[in-house]
């Protein structure tokens, strides 16, 4: 992929300076067809996965993707404009889209992103459309708890908060980590004519894929992959330093904020390198994007402040953060300049996922 004219732009902007429903929002909260049952594209037992009658975590059933991923070990919905299990010659871009907070991968992200596909004249018989649907296994709500284990009893995987860092699900031994890589794997196995894949998320979902794109080892031979990281509330730094307070403050710099104890509670981090994931955040096709007034994700947790008071001065923080670290890892002074333009603010814009989609920004990230 080539680098989009919108960094370029951006990169622009820097020299100059230095000698850079459609309206819904997906607000996060820190602490073309109904295929069903699916196993790697053999017909399954539609009992087995069957959808209970109320829905964990999303509004109700119009907020529920139809398809079914299933990858040996249990199951989990998605929304898709085809069945990732079937083959299919004609695709060349497949875009996964991973949802914020709350469940809702469907009238957040995967309509808006057909609808603006569309508008833009992209060839959806050439192009996947794909946003995985992460169910939380618990609620504080005895009733809504009955909903919860039903699911889970037809065999759904059910994950934590810690499902946008790469958590296990409460109900198998599967990371969403796990479960993005096994979409990626079907594709490459089913679409022999691909090209690109972006993954891109917001807010949670850029949390996620903050640390997605540097962790992955998933195998895509002559594809090329492109990350968006939009809104996310924090990053995960590459060294100990932080530009804020870290008296008192403990594990500020473990996993997911840092890369101290990557695997204690992260079983998909088994294995991981410190220096290989920061140099992945370098040679790796990322874009880390802030809406122009995000200036939310305030907080008093000490492992958010010391990265910057708000989602807005995280994002320069981190800026300068990768910056550093390219410098340390010695890609040179002109190289590290250059990447700065991987990190653009999005004018106009606030905390949310269809505004930045429609603007050049968003659009030539997703679909150039």
């Amino acid at each position: 992929m080539k680098l989009p004219q919108i960094a370029r732009r951006t990169l622009r902007a820097t020299l100059v300076l230095t000698t850079f429903s459609l309206g819904a929002c997906a607000l996060e909260d820190e602490g073309i067809d109904d295929a069903f049952g699916e196993v790697g594209g053999d017909a399954s037992d539609e009992t087995m996965f069957r959808a209970p009658g109320s829905f964990p975590g999303i509004a109700n059933e119009t907020q529920l993707c139809t398809g079914t991923i299933h990858d040996g070990s249990g199951a989990m919905r998605y929304c898709r404009n085809r069945s990732i299990y079937s083959n299919n010659s004609n695709v060349t871009r497949a875009i996964i889209l991973i949802h914020g907070s709350g469940s809702n991968a469907k009238t957040q992200y995967y309509d808006p992103t057909i609808a603006e596909a569309l508008s833009e004249g992209v060839d959806l018989t050439k192009t996947d459309i794909i946003a995985p649907q992460f169910f939380y296994p618990e609620s504080d709500d005895p009733t809504d708890q009955l909903i919860y284990d039903d699911w889970e009893a037809s065999n759904y995987m059910l994950w934590e908060n810690d499902w946008r860092w790469g958590g296990e699900a409460s109900t198998h031994s599967r990371s969403t980590f796990d479960m993005v890589d096994h979409i990626i794997e079907e594709l490459m196995d089913h679409r022999p004519n691909l090209e690109d894949i972006v993954v891109a998320g917001q807010s949670a979902g850029g949390q996620f894929v903050a640390r997605y794109s540097l962790v992955t080892e998933v195998s895509t031979p002559g594809v090329d992959v492109r990350y968006w990281v939009a809104n996310p509330s924090t990053y995960l730094w590459h060294d100990p330093s932080r530009p804020g307070p870290t008296a008192n403050c403990s594990n500020f710099d473990d996993y997911p904020l840092g890369l101290d104890d990557l695997a204690d509670n992260y079983p998909y981090m088994v294995g991981k390198s410190a220096t290989t994931i920061s140099h992945n955040a370098i040679t790796r096709d990322i874009y880390w994007t802030v809406g122009e007034f995000d200036m939310g994700g305030v907080t008093t947790n000490c492992r958010y402040t010391a990265q910057g008071v708000d989602r807005h001065e995280r994002w320069e923080n981190h800026r300068q953060n990768i910056n550093d670290v390219c410098n340390d890892l010695g890609y040179g002074a002109w190289f590290c300049f250059w990447h700065t333009a991987r990190h653009i603010e999005i004018p106009g814009v606030g905390h949310s996922y269809v505004p930045s989609l429609q603007t050049d920004e968003g659009r030539e990230i997703l679909f150039d």
